[in-house]
């Protein structure tokens, strides 16, 4: 069944049930075939606050933008890349050609690896990116190690935490949304196999999640990347359009 949360949609999916704290069963519980399309926001959000009974009020986000990230849920057997990610079984491929390689079951999500414009991000030590089912205050903690062949090969550690660190009601041009909201913290230390340089990258993600959908109905990232050689901050939000189970 198909859902579109639009500030134009004729029908909104308006949560109408009493105000209370989310315990979410099919969080990121993505099936083969799963399809969503995410509206990227070219604008600033604050996050906002942590804690219970929170209102996180975007109501007024412009929804003009016309770039738009589609992804599916598909099978490692549909890339060139089963044979790097064998204990994987699900794909997060992006219309982009970015792909995230996950052994998923009834309980969590775990990342095995990450293939951005044919560079293979491989994980010798996996990390969990989400348990099911979740609930404020639950948190994960998962330490990993990692190694690609960009920029003549690098290999590291990292530290991943999941922290559902709010619940409340979410305002979206679409509606409003009983939500848990969860935040990703990623740390990862990279030393270049060629010239023993060092790489840091942190992400931060804020997400919200409802109980209807599996994906977040918004989320806002920011990647700061630091080297000798390169350095750089991106931020991004992005907006669930449709989710197509």
């Amino acid at each position: 069944m198909k859902k579109y949360i639009t500030a134009i949609a004729t029908t909104l999916f308006i949560s109408a049930t009493t105000l209370a704290q989310p315990v979410l069963s099919e969080i990121e519980d993505f099936n083969i075939g799963h399809k969503m399309a995410y509206l990227s926001i070219k604008e600033h959000i604050d996050a906002g606050k942590s804690g219970s009974g929170q209102k996180w009020d975007f109501s007024k986000l412009n929804l003009t933008s016309k770039d738009i990230e589609y992804q599916q849920i598909v099978l490692p057997a549909d890339t060139k890349y089963a044979a790097d990610f064998p204990k994987a079984n699900t794909v997060e491929m992006k219309n982009d050609g970015n792909m995230v390689f996950v052994e998923k079951t009834d309980k969590q999500n775990k990342v095995w690896g990450i293939v951005r414009q044919d560079t293979k991000i491989q994980y010798t030590t996996p990390y969990v990116f989400m348990q099911r089912p979740l609930t404020f205050n639950d948190s994960i903690v998962s330490e990993c190690s990692r190694f690609y062949d960009s920029y003549g090969g690098y290999k590291g550690t990292g530290t991943t935490k999941t922290i559902a660190d709010g619940w409340g009601t979410l305002l979206l041009p679409s509606g409003s949304y009983t939500v848990l909201r969860v935040k990703f913290e990623q740390t990862f230390n990279d030393i270049s196999t060629s010239n023993g340089s060092a790489m840091k990258t942190t992400v931060t993600t804020y997400a919200w999640f409802d109980a209807t959908h599996k994906g977040a109905l918004l989320k806002s990232d920011t990647i700061v990347i630091s080297s000798p050689y390169y350095n750089n901050a991106i931020e991004n939000v992005s907006y669930l359009f449709t989710e197509d189970k």
